[in-house]
């Protein structure tokens, strides 16, 4: 009872802590960025965070050697998808009908994340060549957090510092909300692998079980929150998802079979997770 008390805690403070974060009296908030935009930037920010998380999942299934072709293809592709996605957020995209940031904390805050990516890719880039060895994965263990820290603070200055978060920041917050399950799903999962690889393994293991309730109480809530017939809808169908994936992560069970199955059911998860984010991302349309 006093742990599920604790969650719902911290699961209200994701939600207030936008909120209680100001924008800097030196920078405007921007005026001239459609609320459909804003939501797009949102929702591209929030999967930011969750690359972060899948990128290092993947480097850590091909050390522990699941899937290992797959995984190496996987991880090619996520570290490509991070490099075009911070592009974007920097430079905006014509095609997506993305304007470039011209508000200097945010593009600060994006120089830092830029910064860390640089030196996070060093160590992935080993992974892709064969040359990692187990300090490398040591680092990644250590600097996909740095990494993910950065990106979240992005994120809510994002979130904030969009007319659309004034005018509707309930549905702002909520695609955020939905946008950091999807960082969850990776993030677990990264932790699972990191217990199983033997890094920090009790600190890890808490680490899982705390991600996996997190993730678990926050579907809750945005089921309880969520008016639109279809988003809740697809909320459930991640319910039933979660349902097949969450014993091995409360359990956090290492085992050969366990960690096949994880691999299996992992993208499953996310992408569901990824349809639900994109339908509250249209309701800023509507």
């Amino acid at each position: 009872m006093k742990n599920l008390l604790l969650l719902t805690l911290i699961n209200l403070s994701l939600i207030t802590s936008i909120e209680a974060k100001e924008v800097s009296k030196n920078e405007p908030i921007p005026i001239t960025v459609t609320p459909q935009e804003s939501a797009k930037i949102i929702n591209i920010s929030g999967k930011q965070r969750m690359l972060t998380q899948k990128m290092t999942k993947e480097a850590l299934f091909v050390a522990i050697g699941i899937d290992k072709d797959n995984n190496i293809k996987n991880l090619k592709e996520t570290m490509k998808n991070f490099e075009n996605g911070l592009d974007i957020l920097l430079y905006g995209d014509q095609n997506l009908t993305i304007s470039k940031t011209d508000d200097k904390e945010i593009i600060e805050q994006l120089t830092k994340v830029s910064a860390l990516w640089t030196l996070f890719k060093l160590e992935l880039t080993k992974v892709l060549e064969n040359r990692a060895d187990a300090k490398s994965f040591e680092n990644i263990a250590k600097d996909n957090l740095l990494l993910l820290k950065s990106m979240d603070d992005a994120v809510d200055m994002f979130t904030i510092k969009s007319n659309f978060y004034q005018k509707n920041h309930k549905l702002a917050d909520q695609i955020n909300l939905a946008g950091r399950q999807r960082m969850l799903t990776q993030k677990m999962t990264k932790e699972l692998l990191l217990v199983a690889y033997d890094i920090s393994p009790e600190k890890n293991r808490k680490n899982t079980q705390k991600s996996g309730e997190l993730f678990e109480v926050t579907l809750k809530n945005l089921i309880d929150n969520t008016s639109d017939e279809k988003i809740t809808k697809q909320l459930y169908k991640v319910a039933e998802m979660w349902a097949k994936y969450r014993t091995i992560i409360i359990t956090v069970n290492t085992s050969e079979n366990s960690l096949k199955r994880l691999d299996k059911l992992n993208m499953p998860l996310l992408k569901e997770m990824d349809s639900a984010v994109k339908m509250y991302e249209n309701l800023a349309k509507k």
